[in-house]
């Protein structure tokens, strides 16, 4: 159960960063260590639907647990709390001289462009021009528990 807590943690830093489309998806591939281990897992999130009314998208989460489980949740999210392609433009172009570092990452998904920031403590994200933001990330909680996940497969949705 803990480590499910964790990885929700990690999924709502991620979903900070969106081009908000429906039919934006991403697939990551992850790794779960604490002191007693590692685990794999995989992580998706699609934008599936947008109710202009409330100006909020259906994001779909499922992670796939190493026993093969899945577990899945749909949530609303406001479009303030997802990051416009603009924005990352913007964080692509200011990285450097805001404390970041422009690096060219190799994930599964392939090559990108990144701003790669260091938050402290071990805490690393690599921002770049895809779907949700994130081309790869580290997240350290405060027993040392780590995720680490790496892009594997992105669409972009409908423009």
């Amino acid at each position: 159960m803990k480590t499910i807590v964790f990885l929700a943690t990690a999924i709502l830093s991620i979903s900070a960063f969106a081009f908000p489309t429906v039919g934006d998806r991403v697939t990551f591939n992850g790794t779960f260590t604490s002191a007693q281990g590692s685990a794999n897992f995989m992580q998706d999130l699609e934008l599936s639907a947008f109710d202009k009314a409330s100006n909020k998208f259906t994001m779909k989460i499922a992670i796939t647990l190493p026993n093969g489980e899945i577990k899945e949740e749909e949530k609303q999210v406001d479009t303030s709390e997802l990051m416009s392609e603009e924005t990352i433009n913007t964080i692509m172009s200011v990285c450097d001289s805001q404390g970041g570092k422009l690096e060219k990452i190799t994930v599964v998904a392939g090559e990108f462009e990144t701003c790669k920031i260091d938050h402290g403590d071990g805490n690393v994200s690599w921002l770049g021009k895809v779907p949700f933001g994130v081309v790869k990330e580290r997240v350290v909680d405060a027993e040392k528990n780590v995720v680490e996940m790496e892009l594997a497969m992105f669409e972009n949705g409908q423009k």
